[in-house]
Formats: C-alpha cells, structure tokens, sequence
C-alpha cells in the first residue's frame, strides 16, 4: 500500500523542524494570550482602584462642602436672632420715652444695623417734629439738638 509507506518513510531535519516550530508556536500564543489576559485584568483592577479612591475623595469633599453649608448656615440664624433679640430691646428702649438725645442715639443705632430691613425715616422725622416743637418753633433737627444737648455722645466728621 502506497500510503502506508510514505508513513513509514524517515522523518528528515525538516520535517522535524515543522513539528518543533508548531510546538514552539502553540506554546508562544498561549503564553501571549495568558500574558494579555493577566495584564488587562491588573489594568481594569487598577481602574477599578483608581475609580474608588476618586469617588473616596469625591465623598470627603462633599462631606466638608455640607459641613461648611451647615455651619454657614446656623452662623446666619445666629445672626438673625441677635438681629432681632437687638432691634426689640432697641424699639422697646425707644418706645419708653425718656430724653430726646437717646431717643436720637437709638434711632442712629437702629439706622445704621437695621437699614435694609424697614424704613426709619418715620421714625426720625416724628422725632424731628418733637424736637421742634420742644425747642420753640426754631430750627433744629435731631442731630443738631444731639450734638447740642448731649454731653456723652461726640460726633466726630
């Protein structure tokens, strides 16, 4: 039978060479796939790693932004009831009575903190019309008679 001897025939250097190189071959692409395999997974796990320390910081960043907003935020209602807690003492000390010159000192008080909450022109100008009509009839507004009439508070230009 003519393929039986061809099976038997001797293998030349050639031949053996074929054998070696397919062997050398299949062991190189295994290696390589292996080697691509192990290095993409440490690239994902050091993705994966990097992505979780970002967020990490992300989450500590966020936490001082919201303790920030709080602390800003009780500093206002802090602000905003000693606010209020001095505009009741001062209109309550105003609406007592007692002289025209502290009368004037709580009223410039209240202008300067209070301004942008109500109008305090009323205010001044019933305390002007006192003023004048105490005083004669003559010319005097409220900052004249303070700095007239008042020995503790000094106005400085």
């Amino acid at each position: 039978m003519p393929g039986q001897d061809s099976a038997k025939e001797p293998k030349d250097s050639w031949d053996k060479l074929d054998i070696v190189a397919k062997l050398v071959t299949a062991i190189a692409v295994s290696v390589g796939i292996g080697y691509y395999a192990i290095w993409s997974e440490n690239k994902r796990q050091a993705q994966a790693e990097e992505n979780r320390a970002s967020q990490a910081k992300d989450a500590a960043q966020n936490q001082r932004i919201q303790r920030g907003i709080e602390m800003l935020t009780s500093r206002e209602a802090v602000v905003a009831d000693m606010r209020a807690k001095m505009f009741g003492d001062l209109i309550q000390h105003y609406l007592k009575g007692g002289d025209q010159a502290s009368k004037v000192v709580l009223l410039e008080v209240m202008a300067l903190n209070f301004q942008d909450l109500f109008q305090l022109r009323p205010l001044f100008e019933d305390l002007d019309a006192r003023l004048r009509e105490r005083s004669g009839r003559r010319q005097i507004d409220a900052h004249s008679f303070l700095l007239e009439n008042s020995t503790e508070h000094k106005h400085v230009n």
